[in-house]
């Protein structure tokens, strides 16, 4: 059995855009129990945001990410957004070699029930990834599966340690790890689209050997379900995936998900997930 170094921390990057959503994911958690969520602020503008907030009710425990973005989201939306995905893998990776295990979530997943960490802490596994759906399309008709870059949790060891820094390198954000202060060119070159590029380690990456491959899908909604595991053929860490009834990631569906934990469900307005997922799995949490 792996001994934890630290607690795991449940870790939810937000900007500006998204600072009342992290505020009510850090509270909506709260309320099931949880006492390991932070929330990193990716800009000054949000830093202020929690600062002001430290002092009233209100108030969440967050922390400032280092390496702001260097290119503004009015002026390339997806740029900005590739960086705020190099950014938030950079700190992932530095916080598992400060010794923490890291559940990284996105703040607009709903949890619907308390799970402690210390089941994934005492489980055989290293890396639990959540399913995602058909993106990216190439490696999921190959692999038969993908994974989600925004809903993982990893264990603080050597070989995820050197995992993640594998990812982090693919992103060019390897620069901007230990500091605050890089020349602009290199802030602006730390970006990636991480759902794409940790797929491909899992696909044909030296990473590859993991998840086992599934047979070729009949069209885009033709998801697998049951949990996977395997081991990665660089590192020799372990690697697991959720059933997606466990972390759900899909439309949504037309009854609650047994045993449902965490929901990440697609073309639901941001503003109103929390609210039509517990109506779907209201009646599911009375008959537990």
């Amino acid at each position: 059995m792996t001994t934890q170094k630290k607690p795991t921390k449940i870790l939810g990057f937000a900007d500006n855009n998204y600072r009342e959503y992290a505020v009510r994911w850090y509270h909506h958690l709260a309320a099931l129990g949880y006492t390991e969520q932070v929330v990193v602020a990716v800009d000054n503008e949000t830093s202020e945001f929690f600062q002001n907030l430290s002092t009233t009710t209100r108030g969440v425990k967050w922390e400032i990410l280092p390496y702001p973005p260097g290119i503004g989201r009015k002026y390339d939306e997806r740029g900005y957004r590739r960086q705020i995905f190099g950014r938030r893998w950079t700190y992932t990776f530095e916080q598992l070699r400060q010794g923490y295990s890291i559940l990284l979530t996105d703040v607009d997943n709903v949890f619907l029930r308390y799970l402690a960490m210390k089941e994934f802490e005492d489980i055989d596994v290293d890396v639990f990834h959540a399913y995602s759906t058909s993106y990216p399309e190439y490696v999921f008709k190959d692999m038969g599966f993908t994974v989600c870059g925004g809903m993982s949790w990893l264990r603080s060891t050597p070989s995820v340690i050197n995992f993640v820094g594998t990812l982090v390198n693919k992103c060019k954000c390897r620069d901007l790890v230990g500091t605050t202060s890089v020349p602009e060119k290199v802030c602006r070159n730390c970006m990636c689209d991480d759902q794409v590029v940790l797929n491909e380690m899992l696909w044909k990456g030296k990473h590859k050997g993991g998840p086992k491959k599934l047979s070729k899908p009949k069209s885009n909604q033709d998801y697998p379900w049951e949990g996977m595991t395997g081991v990665s053929n660089k590192t020799k860490h372990r690697i697991a995936i959720w059933d997606r009834n466990l972390a759900y990631r899909a439309v949504m569906p037309d009854k609650c998900p047994p045993g449902n934990w965490v929901a990440m469900p697609l073309y639901v307005d941001r503003d109103k997930v929390i609210d039509e997922w517990y109506a779907l799995c209201g009646q599911s949490l009375k008959d537990r």
